[in-house]
């Protein structure tokens, strides 16, 4: 299944976290399955993702969009760099 299809899905079933800081607590307590980023998410963060997640072994998956166009797919007024599926 296509990344942003997923999303979609994960939007309407509710399980979706929004957010660096909360996408790592999510890696870090086991319940993200797997993580998307935007293509314009600063090189630190998405290296401290695929770190976190690496030990965990859940995908990190890079998206084609900039953070604006991911906001605009999770119907939010702001942009997302960084997200996970529950």
């Amino acid at each position: 299944m296509e990344a942003i299809a997923k999303i979609k899905k994960a939007l309407e079933e509710q399980r979706i976290v929004i957010g660096y800081q909360e996408t790592v607590e999510a890696v870090n307590d086991g319940t993200a399955t797997e993580v998307h980023v935007a293509k314009n998410t600063p090189a630190d963060k998405l290296t401290t993702l695929r770190d976190l997640a690496g030990l965990k072994e859940i995908p990190v998956n890079m998206l084609e969009l900039g953070n604006d166009e991911v906001g605009v797919i999770c119907k939010k007024p702001f942009s997302i760099s960084v997200l996970s599926l529950k």
